[in-house]
């Protein structure tokens, strides 16, 4: 929260609480990030109460808040900012990634359905460095062209009797926006810069399925677990140039 207040709101002035209605901001991917964030807050939080041994049922319920419960702060930060204000929208995305992971461990006990995160910068954080970001950890937080949301799950779970097919192969599906300079619009002198949506289709490795015996390795696929796969992927858009594109490896 100390690193988050300082990279982000540190620098813009205060005001009473108020409500803001940014629904339409970033072209939602924004709000595809705090779903991620809300998710895996809620993964590790069953994950820890389960390894402290506590029973199934109540790791599972007490869990999944910690997305909601660690989500709510940045949100009353945003109602005290004079730039931004408490977004239902965002509030609403938070809660719904703390759903998808109580609905799945309470479904299946696992994780069939994996919320993944790439990155790459973009050129037009150099645009509006105050906005997007002046540093590359500035801009993993605030440069919304570089980041990509995904929704992962093995093949194996589509196709059950698949079993030539590897428990780690995955299947992923995208979705990012790019030539974003502002929240809503861009501003002169880029307002002729179109902005467009982006629709991935790719694959992707699930690390949890590699684990075995080796505690550190174990830890280390779990970190990386939350992260996309470099892999070849096929890119749907909404630009008038180019619909369709083919990337040989996408992050």
């Amino acid at each position: 929260m100390t690193v988050l207040y300082q990279y982000w709101y540190a620098d813009y002035p205060h005001s009473g609480f108020h409500f803001f209605n940014d629904s339409r901001e970033w072209e939602q991917v924004d709000k595809a990030g705090h779903f991620f964030t809300a998710y895996y807050e809620s993964v590790i939080g069953i994950n820890t109460l389960k390894w402290t041994g506590m029973k199934e049922n109540k790791a599972v319920w007490y869990g999944s808040l910690w997305g909601i419960l660690l989500q709510t702060p940045i949100e009353i930060f945003d109602g005290y900012s004079k730039e931004w204000g408490f977004s239902v929208a965002d509030m609403s995305a938070n809660i719904c990634g703390s759903l998808l992971a109580f609905g799945q461990q309470k479904l299946w006990n696992e994780q069939k359905l994996q919320i993944k995160f790439s990155f790459w910068p973009s050129d037009m954080a150099s645009k509006r460095p105050e906005v997007l970001g002046g540093d590359m950890l500035q801009q993993l937080i605030k440069d919304y062209n570089g980041e990509t949301y995904w929704l992962s799950t093995g093949i194996r779970n589509i196709i059950p009797k698949a079993e030539f097919i590897p428990k780690w192969l995955n299947i992923a599906v995208g979705y990012g926006a790019e030539n974003m300079i502002g929240g809503f619009t861009n501003p002169a002198p880029y307002q002729d810069i179109k902005r467009y949506r982006q629709f991935y289709f790719s694959f992707d490795i699930n690390t949890l399925k590699m684990r075995g015996k080796h505690r550190f390795l174990n830890h280390f696929l779990t970190v990386v677990s939350y992260i996309k796969f470099p892999s070849p992927t096929i890119e749907f858009n909404t630009s008038s140039s180019q619909n369709v594109r083919f990337h040989w490896i996408y992050f």
